[in-house]
């Protein structure tokens, strides 16, 4: 049964939640009355799990290591919005963006048990050979391993929210190790991570009523390669040192945060207007020869 309170008939208070899932620092911030933080601390706990055993590919339980063989494969109920934007920026990628990836990064050694031991790599087919998705049924045309990062924890973070939406939570602020949903009325700066230095901000981002998110070749390295790799050249890319992506939330755009996710990744191998004809977005660029490029409205800038 649907839970009958309305937090709107009640004083809010701030509420704060702070934990570690799928591999990242997550920071929830709500405006709710501060007897329900165990209630809805405990949903957000369990969607995230859901999620986690659906898409992780470092669980050998998950649907997605399920996937790796040829066969039909009856899909999650959340599968199809995630699928359909791979496939966008696959096509708009030239193939660079796919959830193809995961047998690349597996054999670089960023595998199930982070062995970080890179063995000889292998080409893999393209999205569009090797996958297709006909209503609830994907059908696998090639042993893959299948990784849905470059967007996945974006598209979680939407799911998180509307989640606290469908609870009657009007004001909340998600960071899921930088992906970020902001739903305050008021502006919130958010510091653009210097990749060179964690402890350090290279910029600013003024958040409001929007969703953030960067990518950056530092956060996972090893052997001196990175995760974002090139599946065309099977290499990690190396003109790209971060980008950032700001989507605003409009009624148009169902998942923003998985959006820009997704767009600060595609963004390491494809130039902004390549991507600015079919979707809506802000953007830093910071490149490896620290030259920089920012979209004419993004509500902040590089220090």
């Amino acid at each position: 049964m649907k839970h009958s309170t309305k937090f709107a008939a009640k004083p809010k208070s701030n509420i704060q939640l702070d934990f570690e899932a799928i591999g990242t620092m997550w920071a929830v911030q709500l405006a709710a009355p501060a007897e329900h933080a165990q209630r809805i601390s405990k949903l957000i706990a369990d969607r995230i799990s859901l999620f986690d055993r659906t898409y992780s590919r470092f669980r050998p339980d998950s649907w997605v290591q399920q996937c790796s063989q040829p066969s039909r494969y009856r899909t999650p109920a959340d599968f199809a919005p995630l699928f359909e934007l791979y496939q966008q920026l696959n096509e708009l990628t030239d193939g660079a963006v796919t959830p193809l990836i995961g047998d690349v990064l597996e054999r670089a050694g960023y595998d199930q048990n982070y062995s970080l031991e890179p063995k000889a790599l292998q080409q893999i087919p393209s999205m569009p050979e090797a996958l297709e998705l006909i209503d609830n049924t994907l059908h696998v045309k090639y042993k893959v391993c299948l990784d849905f990062g470059a967007a996945g924890k974006g598209y979680l973070v939407d799911i998180i929210a509307a989640l606290l939406i469908k609870e009657d939570i009007t004001e909340f602020y998600i960071d899921a190790g930088g992906d970020i949903y902001h739903n305050f009325p008021t502006p919130t700066p958010v510091g653009l991570e210097d990749p060179a230095d964690s402890t350090k901000v290279v910029g600013i981002a003024k958040l409001q009523a929007a969703s953030l998110c960067g990518s950056a070749g530092n956060r996972r390295q090893w052997a001196g390669l990175h995760h974002i790799f090139d599946p065309r050249s099977l290499q990690p890319t190396d003109t790209i040192e971060a980008v950032w992506v700001l989507i605003p939330h409009s009624s148009d755009i169902t998942y923003p945060t998985m959006l820009a996710d997704g767009l600060s990744t595609a963004l390491f191998f494809s130039k902004p207007s390549l991507l600015e004809n079919s979707f809506a977005f802000e953007y830093v660029i910071l490149s490896t020869d620290k030259s920089a490029y920012t979209s004419k409205h993004f509500p902040g800038g590089l220090a």
